[in-house]
């Protein structure tokens, strides 16, 4: 059924659907005459030729140049503006911040890692502001076009993107960082905890593409989770699902069990930098930080085999500092969880390195955008 054939409707909100139905059309398939988006989004032509122009007067879809070498009049063609918009994406962990910034296809314009400005370490808002910031300024982007943002930090977030659990930052509690952060740069945010920001970065654009059931561990000085089951994210009621470091038992609540050991051997380094060094160093054939990796692998399997045993996944991916010690830590893991699993998923570490988490938050940004994707077109 043409869409703008429907009876007794209201006219504003039909006209709200054909454009939306015309933009997503040009935006999935790429350039094409109005005849094609036309057939394509089921529209008359009269409509399509009334909305595609009220796309193009907004800047959201270019019109373009007739394809030359063809008899006759030349058709019409339009395509999406990818570059109208962007979109930040940021990653929050103890001691540092990542951002990406990406077009509205999807593209990475800019990426840029750096250390919390101890300025602003009291307050996430000034952290995560700051970020977008550089990264906008470092892919010479004008503030004004950044349409969505979203963050990933520590801990336990609630419905409304306030923060309910921070590990490493406990006097974040009862910040509302998405409606401060939004307020700051004038455009929608979301926050997510880190783990969940993660596994949406690795199923976008890592290993996870197209699995189903997926668990994204990130382990370092302090360890998160991320679930895909069924191809839905978990959060649970109160956004802790995947919390299980909380369990004592496991010895994920933090590495600081290891740090008179981590302290022995990096001297002069904190926490974070020494749990780095030890996977480096435990690669290259250090004994006593490969007894040390080691026993973290023991605990970290530990964990990985509850989620298994519960969740039955296809895939477990291990991103942050232990994919450092390589191929060996690897191994160790992948033989702790087959003596375990009725049912032994894959166990491969992230490619994506640091920025696994910011890229998770560009999808968590983009998402939010497709789902109010008429809002591109408002001046």
């Amino acid at each position: 059924m043409v869409a703008g054939s429907t009876t007794g409707a209201d006219p504003a909100l039909l006209r709200r659907l054909n454009t939306e139905l015309a933009l997503r059309t040009v935006r999935d398939l790429g350039a094409m005459t109005l005849a094609e988006v036309a057939r394509v989004a089921g529209l008359a032509r009269s409509t399509t030729a009334d909305v595609l122009g009220d796309l193009v007067r907004s800047g959201i879809v270019a019109e373009l140049q007739p394809a030359s070498g063809r008899s006759g009049r030349p058709a019409r063609r339009y395509a999406f503006r990818a570059e109208a918009g962007y979109l930040a994406g940021v990653g929050i962990d103890a001691t540092g911040v990542q951002v990406v910034v990406c077009d509205l296809s999807g593209r990475v314009v800019a990426s840029r890692a750096g250390e919390i400005d101890d300025r602003h370490r009291a307050s996430p808002i000034r952290i995560a502001r700051q970020a977008v910031e550089d990264g906008l300024r470092e892919a010479g982007v004008k503030p004004r076009l950044l349409r969505a943002a979203a963050v990933g930090i520590p801990g336990v977030v609630g419905a409304k993107g306030d923060i309910l659990i921070c590990h490493g930052h406990p006097d974040w509690v009862g910040v509302d960082l998405a409606a401060g952060l939004g307020q700051e740069l004038r455009c929608p945010v979301l926050v997510e905890n880190r783990g969940r920001m993660a596994v949406l970065g690795e199923v976008w654009r890592g290993i996870g593409d197209g699995v189903q059931d997926l668990i994204f561990v990130h382990a370092g000085a302090r360890n998160g989770v991320g679930v895909i089951a069924g191809g839905v994210l978990l959060q649970g009621r109160h956004g802790a699902a995947g919390e299980i470091g909380h369990h004592p038992a496991l010895h994920w609540a933090g590495q600081q069990r290891y740090g008179d050991d981590l302290a022995a051997l990096f001297p002069g380094l904190g926490l974070e930098e020494a749990t780095v060094a030890a996977f480096a160093a435990a690669a290259t054939g250090d004994h006593r930080a490969g007894r040390l990796v080691e026993h973290y692998a023991d605990d970290l399997a530990a964990g990985i085999n509850a989620l298994v045993l519960i969740l039955n996944p296809e895939l477990v991916v291990i991103g942050g500092p232990i994919t450092r010690g390589g191929e060996t830590v690897l191994e160790l893991l992948r033989s702790r969880v087959e003596e375990v699993a009725l049912f032994p998923p894959k166990v491969r570490f992230s490619e994506l390195g640091d920025d696994v988490v910011a890229l998770g938050a560009a999808r968590r940004a983009l998402l939010q955008i497709d789902e109010n994707l008429l809002e591109l077109a408002r001046p």
